[in-house]
């Protein structure tokens, strides 16, 4: 298999892909300077799952046992930073009245 810059700097897909992927960065510097990280990071988390699943549905992966526990224990996991947020926000609200 030959190697052609020239190739890869004209394939689309790879440019929009490093694009995409340069926008998605500069979008999660401005949501982090402006949001709270126990907020953002259960929204990054979520990627993981969605990429997951979007995978077996449009690439026709298998998901076997192992990712499907994958899965569960990252949506626990996000679980577990919300209810525990939540359950933070309303402690401070009770001591500051």
């Amino acid at each position: 298999m030959e190697w052609n810059l020239l190739a890869l700097i004209t394939n689309w897909p790879i440019l929009l892909g490093i694009g995409l992927y340069g926008l998605g960065a500069v979008l999660m510097i401005v949501a982090l300077r402006g949001g709270e990280v126990t907020t953002l990071y259960p929204i990054i988390t979520f990627s993981y799952v969605l990429v997951t699943l979007g995978s077996g549905y449009f690439f026709g992966e298998v998901l076997n046992p192992m990712k499907w526990l994958g899965v569960g224990v990252i949506i626990v996991g996000i679980l577990m930073i919300v209810l525990g947020e939540k359950k933070i926000n309303e402690t401070t609200e009770v001591e500051i009245k």
